[in-house]
């Protein structure tokens, strides 16, 4: 798979069309997902060539290298130690093209960053992205509710449920969680309604609790007058059955006689 990794320069986003730069984004993200293995083969690489040198080292002053029998032991086993180190946080942590990519991602105004942004959530640099889905929390509506991906979907039902918890709900950033209880009014459905009416129904003792409640009071009777909305046009436009269905007009003389009639010559 051939990736333009420039793409993601500042001088390319210029002259882009978001959803096209969107495109290229995702893309790279993509094309960093299926390296990553290449990304972990290439740490343990560096790290066998990190312990040869070691050994080496080790041997032309006559240390053991796994050993504590000289003075020279002790900045041995910390070279061990730098080295693993070392191989953890190349293995684990993002790629520079990746954190510019969502970096860039995340500063876009559109929908469409929603999807891609919630599977790079486990970024060191999550406040980008936390901020980035606050930002587009509060711009969803009915009409564009179809960007959300199944996996966001659950993400927020997930953090309703833990705002209402006793044990986690302290452990939740208080800006994500009410935008996603704002978002819910405008996109919920019937299982998020009664995750709403929990946090609405919360007798807070905290002023992070209090604001929570009122959130959700103030999104419950929006999400419950848009279902109600959604339900009476199912209804409305809900095709008449047939069976058993009686003809509304019948004709005032048998079938029959009428094509006697009809082919009569003059």
């Amino acid at each position: 798979m051939d990736v333009n990794i420039d793409a993601i320069s500042p001088e390319a986003s210029t002259h882009t069309d978001p959803s096209q730069r969107i495109g290229q984004l995702v893309q790279v993200l993509e094309h960093e997902r299926q390296n990553r293995w290449h990304r972990w083969l290439r740490g343990v690489g560096y790290w066998i060539a990190w312990e040869i040198a070691r050994n080496v080292v080790c041997m032309w002053l006559h240390v053991r290298p796994y050993g504590f029998d000289s003075i020279w032991s002790f900045p041995a086993r910390i070279g061990q130690n730098i080295g693993f180190v070392a191989l953890l946080g190349y293995c684990l942590l993002p790629s520079k093209e990746r954190r510019n990519a969502v970096l860039e991602l995340a500063a876009i105004d559109d929908d469409a960053i929603l999807a891609p942004l919630y599977e790079q959530h486990r970024l060191i640099y999550i406040e980008p992205i936390r901020k980035a889905f606050v930002r587009q929390l509060g711009n969803l509506t009915p009409a564009n509710r179809d960007c959300l991906s199944p996996n966001i979907v659950k993400a927020m039902r997930e953090a309703l449920g833990n705002c209402a918890s006793p044990v986690f709900g302290s452990s939740w950033n208080e800006e994500y969680a009410l935008a996603v209880i704002r978002a819910t009014g405008q996109i919920g459905d019937e299982r998020m309604m009664r995750q709403l009416e929990k946090l609405a129904s919360l007798n807070p003792k905290k002023d992070r609790e209090r604001r929570i409640k009122y959130a959700a009071l103030d999104a419950l009777p929006i999400l419950k007058s848009r279902l109600e909305l959604e339900r009476a046009s199912e209804t409305l436009l809900r095709p008449a059955e047939e069976s058993g269905a009686e003809p509304l007009l019948r004709p005032a003389v048998p079938r029959e006689r009428l094509e006697t009639v009809l082919l009569r010559p003059q």
